[in-house]
């Protein structure tokens, strides 16, 4: 694991404004889904 990259990308959401954040999550659990739903149409 890069946890340079973890660490800087840490850093940078802990600088967000907690609107930004929100956003951030949703896009994340936007792409987390479509994610599992592409493994579950292959199978």
């Amino acid at each position: 694991m890069n946890t340079k990259l973890v660490d800087s990308l840490v850093q940078i959401i802990e600088s967000l404004t907690p609107e930004e954040q929100t956003i951030l999550e949703e896009k994340l659990q936007a792409k987390k889904i479509n994610r599992i739903g592409k493994k579950i149409s292959k199978n």
